[in-house]
């Protein structure tokens, strides 16, 4: 969708009519300006505005919701929450306001309730903590002071109109940061309906996400993870949720560990039981303990359905110690994970999601990928059927980069032919041992010849695949393309190796035996250099992955 200036999530949201929104940065030479595209239900660009008239400093954290038949925009710049009102045809309504006031922002929700009504709270950073409530309607000089240590509010209302907000005590310094959750029916805050629910602890060397709120018709989740920087688990990363039934939080559950399938080559099945339209989804069990425990940057949906979809940055797994940061997808029912979907497989890191369902349970999401300065990649994607159709086309552009980068693969490995010679050498030499048995006649029907070359074929193969052990389980030219459908994966893994040596044969063939050229080792020769550049140019990719 282009490119954002902000390291943040791109926010997306829907008007009344199911037309999509998104809020962009766009970074100039001396300032950053708010984007905001609209797009309709073919992903056609509506209209695409920049509103220069805005500047952003040290712009973070843009969110767009649509309240009151318009768009809000919110965002932090320089320590201050700012908003303005765009028109559903890409005007601007009046001037940005300053919500904040003198207080310092380091984190901020909105939420949309029924009727419309918009709540918004605010907090400061970890060493200026304060948790404040912008009542709806209310002016910004009439924030209520929540919490004197609160920080990282996050808000979602459900169907009844009760709002539901969990923040955080994160003091810097080791120590317990104990989390707080509490309901407020209409959305009006009233003091002292918090309780503790979690109490992660965090060393001073501990990055601490969250807490994520996400709700479904049932419960309520809080997430968050842990990123380790010392000690034993120096490296590792660990998410962690509890749940407790609506109205319940005095039953919150025991911490449980989140993990996801660690590869990229999953079991997707159409008949999981699913209330949100997300397609084919890999069954989890509610005590999986397999995959890999690295999630973070988790956005829940902020819309309350049967289920909870929740948007995560993970690890992928692929070319044997290889690992890729992508965009996966979990779902949970009745307090647990049912089902996981990876998004992303492309080269460049994917991170930071954004998350949305509408009324029918289709879901967007945009993502971004870190590539080459400035800003970063804006992606988008959906499961509502007119925008997968829209979107699913192959383009002239999609073709052209696919045979780019596949070609590029390909003269890549073929410049590591040098390795071959590990397992090249030694067939020839069986070759040259065996002479004794093709004294009298060279030809390739003679009982000599043949056992020779047989010989040299068995020990050839033996040392390829001692050096390339990967060869079988590796799926030809899945490291250049897109998408290898499911059916065509065993067909390739066969065929390319057996493709390769019997295009290898037929060259060799024809230009020793065929010209009358009885030199079984000019033969052997021949197919060793053929057959070692056809398989360094398709398989080479995993010896640059074993470095």
């Amino acid at each position: 969708m282009g490119r954002t200036g902000a390291a943040d999530p791109v926010p997306i949201t829907l008007d009344d009519a199911g037309h999509l929104y998104l809020f962009l940065i766009r970074a100039g030479d001396n300032a950053a300006h708010p984007r905001v595209l609209s797009l309709s239900r073919s992903a056609e660009i509506v209209w695409d505005r920049t509103y220069g008239s805005v500047d952003l400093i040290s712009a973070q954290k843009p969110r767009i919701v649509w309240s009151n038949d318009a768009l809000q925009l919110f965002w932090i710049s320089q320590r201050r929450l700012y908003a303005v009102g765009v028109t559903a045809t890409g005007d601007l309504r009046g001037s940005p306001t300053l919500l904040s006031g003198d207080a310092a922002v380091a984190d901020y929700d909105v939420a949309v309730g029924p009727e419309d009504v918009l709540a918004v709270w605010y907090a400061g950073p970890r060493r200026e903590p304060g948790l404040y409530a912008l009542p709806p309607g209310a002016p910004p000089d009439g924030a209520i002071l929540v919490d004197v240590e609160g920080v990282r509010p996050d808000l979602q209302y459900d169907d009844a109109g009760t709002l539901h907000v969990v923040w955080a005590h994160y003091p810097p310094g080791s120590g317990d940061k104990p989390f707080f959750y509490a309901a407020y029916p209409n959305g009006v805050y009233v003091p002292g309906r918090e309780t503790v629910v979690a109490t992660p602890r965090a060393s001073g060397a501990t990055v601490l996400e969250g807490p994520r709120l996400g709700l479904d018709k049932q419960g309520v989740y809080i997430f968050w993870s842990m990123t380790f920087y010392s000690g034993l688990q120096a490296g590792a990363v660990q998410a962690d949720y509890v749940y407790f039934p609506m109205g319940r939080p005095a039953a919150v559950s025991p911490a449980r560990q989140l993990r996801v399938p660690y590869s990229y080559d999953l079991p997707y099945q159409r008949s999981v039981n699913g209330w949100l339209e997300a397609g084919p989804r890999v069954p989890l069990e509610p005590d999986f303990r397999g995959g890999s425990p690295f999630v973070t940057e988790m956005a829940a949906n902020p819309v309350t359905e049967e289920e909870l979809a929740v948007a995560c940055h993970v690890r992928v797994a692929y070319l044997m110690r290889k690992e890729t940061p992508q965009i996966g997808m979990l779902f949970f029912q009745n307090g647990a994970p049912t089902g996981y979907q990876l998004l992303s497989f492309t080269p460049a890191n994917s991170t930071d999601p954004a998350l949305l369902s509408d009324d029918l349970g289709r879901l967007y999401i945009t993502w971004l990928e870190r590539g080459e300065p400035p800003g970063f990649s804006a992606y988008f994607a959906s499961t509502a059927p007119d925008l997968r159709q829209a979107l699913d086309n192959v383009t002239s552009d999609d073709l052209g980069r696919v045979a780019a980068d596949t070609l590029f693969g390909l003269l890549a490995g073929a410049l590591l032919l040098p390795f071959a010679v590990v397992w090249s050498v030694v067939p020839l030499l069986v070759i040259g041992i065996s002479a004794l048995l093709r004294t009298d006649d060279e030809s390739w029907t003679s009982p000599g010849t043949i056992v020779s070359v047989v010989l040299a074929f068995g020990v050839y193969w033996v040392g390829k695949l001692a050096f390339l052990p990967d060869i079988l389980e590796y799926v030809p030219f899945s490291a250049w393309l897109p998408v290898v459908p499911a059916w065509l994966r065993l067909p390739l893994r066969v065929g390319v190796p057996l493709l390769s040596a019997g295009l290898a044969i037929a060259i060799a063939w024809y230009f020793t035996f065929k010209r009358d050229s009885r030199s079984p080792f000019t033969y052997m020769l021949t197919y060793c250099i053929v057959d070692s550049v056809l398989t360094m140019a398709v398989y080479g990719v995993l010896v640059y992955a074993a470095f």
